[in-house]
């Protein structure tokens, strides 16, 4: 026989990028760039870590 089942997994992402930003000094890089939004979501920059937090298999 063959059944068929659901397996679920639940990750947590953890995304970084190195942004080049033009200041006097460090703390004013700092707080401009968490006032300007994040480089777009697909640029190529962004490097992703995944970490499976959860398996579940169960019936559908």
């Amino acid at each position: 026989m063959r059944f068929v089942v659901k397996v679920t997994q639940v990750y947590r992402v953890e995304r970084e990028i190195l942004v080049k930003v033009e200041a006097e000094h460090e703390e004013s890089v700092i707080e401009q760039q968490s006032q300007e939004s994040a480089p777009d979501f697909d640029d190529p920059g962004w490097r992703s870590g995944w970490d499976l937090q959860n398996e579940n298999v169960s019936a559908p």
